[in-house]
């Protein structure tokens, strides 16, 4: 079974690590259990897997290199 410690779901969700622990507590969260007093929260929780983060969060980064080479525009500036 593929985790998540409590750092990655809280940036994955956009969320703050004090929020992921509660949902962990109050069983929001299914399966978490704690290692070293870190909530290891299950793949099983996200429709995204690593894999999915890691190609997505690569493609906002090519997106954003690409933005700044033709400078910041917005809908305004067209």
């Amino acid at each position: 079974m593929k985790l998540y410690p409590e750092r990655e779901a809280a940036k994955k969700l956009g969320l703050s690590i004090g929020t992921i622990q509660r949902m962990c507590e109050t069983g929001k969260l299914k399966g978490c259990y704690k290692i070293n007093d870190t909530w290891q929260i299950p793949q099983d929780n996200f429709i995204t897997n690593k894999t999915h983060d890691i190609r997505s969060e690569s493609y906002v980064r090519y997106l954003d290199r690409k933005n700044s080479h033709h400078g910041n525009l917005d809908e305004f500036d067209l």
